[in-house]
């Protein structure tokens, strides 16, 4: 009894401290946003022109911390903070976290999320592995039967009893933890955030009703304690390890999806080819024109513009064909590790959090979006520079440029309806291993032999 008592005050623990840790990852996220916004935009008023600003690649966007992060970090560590916006260059994310500081993907910080998917979930194994063949081994469960008690009251009382002494002690520090950061740190929460904290700590009720359930049915069908905790142990790390990493694997196959060396190795390909061929189209000119030693400036821009031109388009559509198997490799990645509950809470955790991947592509998708308003601004500013220019006007005199008719990026915000929608699989599958388990088990102990 004693060291079960430690386990859950552990567990508590590092619930609580889980939080406290998350908040302040949350509050420097917080911070380098702000001030990386506000750097950003006195960069861009302090450039000298337009051309500058819009093909030199300086203008950059940021991606805000979730306001959920405290609960679960998802890829916000590993995929980038922000992304270039200009009218050469097509956005992507750059400046992760782990990229900047590579010591964080190697000492990867505590969430909420791990110690309730992966610790918690083994503490619960460990406090109901010998709940039935333990007292059948010491006797006691003989003496209970002996008396008027309905087996299925008996194992009713075991694993609403189970679930309930280790529910407790997680909803105190989720209570405690949530009320500290609501109050000292400046966390943007609103309503719609509350309820999504309220169904993260239901998902982690269920989830860990899982292997509750599950410790008892092995219970019941191992005589022994100890080989018992050994087969749980193997459960346990076949949902939290193996079964994700093997879908992943599985996905990567079944999509077909190229290394990204190999993505790279076809657009360089594509670079050499659009080289030879300026070069031979060149020489070609020069062949029909031989009263030029050299090929024009302007033929030859023009040569090579419109080479430029179809090997961009190659380009994009090895990127657009890569993205598009990625993208299916992903969602089948999701649905394949569902077999596992671990994968299942974890993916509705990042969801009501944010923190997916989904969420970064919904930020490059918008930021795609305002790059072609931000591009018309920037062109028409250029378009004006090049005109002062070719009449001789002198342009006025001006500290930095003039960003007033510049668009603002806004980047897009969670809905909680759609994110329901995408977690009902997951809730699915949550609530067939708890009912699936609770069965087993209850049927398991009415067939149980005592002696």
């Amino acid at each position: 009894m004693e060291a079960s008592h430690q386990l859950i005050l552990l567990g508590s623990a590092l619930v609580l401290l889980s939080l406290l840790i998350g908040a302040f990852d949350y509050s420097q996220a917080k911070k380098q946003y702000d001030i990386s916004t506000t750097q950003m935009q006195e960069t861009a008023r302090q450039q000298v022109t337009y051309q500058a600003l819009g093909i030199w690649g300086l203008y950059k966007v940021y991606r805000p911390p979730a306001p959920l992060l405290a609960f679960a970090k998802g890829v916000e560590q590993s995929s980038g903070t922000n992304t270039t916006v200009s009218i050469v260059q097509e956005p992507k994310l750059q400046d992760s976290l782990h990229s900047v500081e590579p010591i964080y993907a190697q000492f990867s910080t505590l969430d909420f999320n791990f110690v309730v998917r992966v610790i918690v979930a083994l503490f619960a194994l460990m406090l109901t592995f010998d709940l039935v063949n333990g007292e059948r081994e010491a006797g006691t469960l003989k003496l209970v039967l002996s008396n008027p008690v309905p087996r299925t009251q008996y194992i009713l009382a075991k694993l609403s009893g189970s679930l309930v002494s280790l529910q407790l002690p997680l909803l105190l520090p989720i209570l405690i933890g949530t009320l500290v950061i609501a109050l000292g740190a400046e966390m943007p929460w609103h309503g719609s955030d509350w309820l999504r904290i309220a169904l993260v700590v239901a998902l982690s009720v269920l989830y860990l009703g899982i292997f509750v359930a599950l410790g008892v049915l092995m219970s019941c069908l191992v005589r022994r304690p100890s080989n018992a905790l050994l087969l749980l142990v193997l459960v346990w790390l076949s949902f939290v390890w193996v079964l994700p990493r093997i879908s992943l694997f599985v996905a990567t196959r079944a999509t077909d999806l190229p290394a990204l060396y190999e993505v790279e190795r076809q657009k360089w390909e594509i670079d050499r080819q659009w080289y030879r061929d300026s070069v031979a189209s060149q020489q070609d000119w020069l062949a029909n024109h031989r009263e030029f030693s050299d090929v024009p400036v302007d033929v030859q821009s023009q040569i090579l513009s419109g080479l430029q031109v179809e090997a961009k388009k190659k380009k994009a559509r090895i990127d657009e064909q890569y993205a598009a198997r990625a993208q299916r490799r992903n969602q089948l990645v999701v649905w394949l590790a569902r077999i596992s509950p671990a994968a299942a809470f974890e993916n509705a955790m990042l969801v009501l959090t944010s923190t997916q991947l989904e969420r970064q592509d919904q930020f490059l998708a918008e930021v795609k979006q305002y790059r072609g308003s931000f591009q018309r601004f920037v062109g028409e500013k250029i378009n004006a520079e090049q005109r002062e220019q070719i009449d001789n006007v002198a342009p006025a005199p001006q500290r930095g440029l003039d960003l007033a008719g510049l668009p603002q990026f806004t980047a897009p915000q969670a809905n909680l309806a759609h994110d329901l929608g995408h977690i009902v699989p997951d809730i699915a599958v949550l609530l067939a291993y708890l009912l699936c388990a609770c069965l087993a088990g209850f049927w398991a102990f009415l067939s149980y032999e005592v002696a």
